[in-house]
């Protein structure tokens, strides 16, 4: 059974949960900051997003990228 829009941001918010407490367990370093920040800034212009969307406004838009 595929997955509702709705499963898929249900499911991706538990994940990014579990994914802030790492984050906050092991610091990353500047470097690798720096590298996250610049490949979100390219996708969301390769999008044509805004680039301060939520997370939660970011997970509702990957469904209809991926139909």
């Amino acid at each position: 059974m595929p997955l509702t829009p709705q499963d898929f941001v249900s499911k991706w918010k538990r994940a990014e949960a579990r994914e802030h407490q790492s984050v906050q367990e092991y610091q990353r370093p500047t470097w690798l900051k720096l590298a996250h920040k610049k490949l979100d800034e390219a996708v969301f212009a390769a999008y044509g997003w805004k680039s301060d969307l939520s997370d939660e406004e970011i997970l509702e838009r990957l469904p209809a990228l991926n139909l």
